[in-house]
C-alpha cells in the first residue's frame, strides 16, 4: 500500500510526544473502575505519558473482557483502581465512551482513560501519606484463570527485561495520535489510543456518518527484535435504543517482514524509529482508503449483531 501524494506527511516521534505530553483531566468517575491487564503488574504501572484503557464494567470472563473491550489479548486478572480521575475524551466530550471495534474484536463496553500512575495498595496496610497528584492506587480484585493468552502478533513486554520496549509502544502511540490529528481536518471526529504501556498495540478511530471506523495494529517481538506487524481495519454502527452494535467483517493484513528492527535501536529520532513510523503511516493510509471503499459497497450480509453492555 502506498501513501497518497497529497496526504499528510509522516511526523517525527519527538514532535508528537512533545505535543501529546499532557492530557486534560475530567471529574472523578462515580462507579468502581477496573483495569484488565495482560499480566499482573509487579508493583506499579502507568504514568509514562500513555493513556491505558480502564472500564467500569466488572468482567468475570477473560474471553468476554477481551471481546467487549476490544483487547488484543485475554487479560490475566482484574485490578480494582481507586482515587482515579479520568481524562476527557475530546471526540465525545465525556469521560466514558464505547470501546471501539478493534484488533478483530467487537468492543462495545464502556471504557475510560487516565495518564496517572498506579501504585499497589496491599490489604491490611495503609499508605504513609496521601498519594501525589497523578498517582493513584490499585489492588488485585480477581485472577481470571482462563486469561493470559496472546496471539502470535501480540507481545507483552516488560520494560525491565526488554530494552526499547517502551520506545516501541511510544512509536505506535505517536503515529496513531498524529494520524488521528491529520484526520480531524476532514473527518467529523477522530481519535487514537493505546491499550497498555506493556503491550505494543494502538488504534486510530474516526467517524463518517452513519458509520464509525478504526484501524488497529499490534507488533510481534522475538528475542529483542521487532519482526512483524498485524493490522485490522473495520467499520460498525451502534443502535443505542435497541442496545445493538453491527460490526462488519474487518480487513486484516499480516506483515511479518514489513519492518525488522532491534528494540534497543528504536529510541526517538533514530533511523529505525523513523522507518517504523513511515511504514505504519503508509499502512494506515492504505487501510483507511480500503475500508472506506468497502463501506460504500453492499456488504450488509457481513454484519454481525453484538449486544451493547449498559
Amino acid at each position: 500500500m502506498t501513501q497518497q501524494a497529497d496526504g499528510p506527511s509522516t511526523p517525527s516521534l519527538s514532535g508528537v510526544l512533545a505535543q501529546a505530553g499532557a492530557r486534560p483531566i475530567g471529574v472523578a468517575g462515580l462507579r468502581p473502575c477496573y483495569k484488565y491487564p495482560a499480566q499482573r503488574p509487579t508493583s506499579a504501572f502507568g504514568g509514562l505519558g500513555l493513556d491505558a484503557s480502564f472500564s467500569d464494567t466488572l468482567f468475570r470472563s477473560a474471553t468476554l473482557a477481551r471481546q467487549q473491550l476490544a483487547l488484543p489479548y485475554e487479560p490475566s486478572c482484574r485490578l480494582a483502581v481507586s482515587q482515579a480521575e479520568w481524562a476527557l475524551f475530546s471526540e465525545v466530550g465525556t469521560i466514558r465512551r464505547r470501546a471501539w471495534a478493534a484488533f478483530g474484536q467487537p468492543g462495545g463496553a464502556f471504557e475510560m482513560a487516565t495518564p496517572s500512575r498506579f501504585q499497589e495498595l496491599s490489604l491490611g496496610t495503609l499508605p504513609r501519606g496521601p498519594f501525589h497528584h497523578g498517582h493513584e492506587s490499585w489492588m488485585l480484585d480477581s485472577s481470571l484463570p482462563t486469561g493470559g493468552s496472546v496471539d502470535e502478533f501480540c507481545s507483552v513486554l516488560d520494560p525491565r527485561e526488554n530494552a526499547g520496549a517502551l520506545d516501541l509502544v511510544e512509536i505506535l502511540a505517536a503515529t496513531t495520535l498524529e494520524f488521528a490529528a491529520a484526520l480531524l481536518s476532514g473527518e467529523e471526529l477522530a481519535a487514537a489510543k493505546v491499550v497498555d504501556d506493556t503491550v505494543p498495540a494502538a488504534c486510530v478511530y474516526w467517524r463518517r456518518e452513519p458509520l464509525e471506523y478504526s484501524v488497529s495494529v499490534t507488533a510481534r517481538v522475538r528475542a529483542g527484535h521487532l519482526n512483524g506487524l498485524r493490522f485490522w481495519a473495520v467499520f460498525w454502527s451502534d443502535d443505542e435504543v435497541r442496545g445493538v452494535r453491527w460490526v462488519y467483517k474487518p480487513i486484516e493484513v499480516v506483515a511479518p517482514g514489513l519492518v525488522v528492527a532491534r528494540l534497543d535501536q528504536l529510541e526517538p529520532d533514530s533511523e529505525q524509529s523513523g522507518r517504523l513510523m513511515a511504514a505504519l503511516w503508509e499502512q494506515f493510509e492504505g487501510l483507511r482508503s480500503a475500508v472506506l471503499r468497502k463501506a460504500e459497497t453492499e456488504c450488509f450480509s457481513e454484519a454481525v449483531r453484538c449486544l451493547l453492555m449498559v
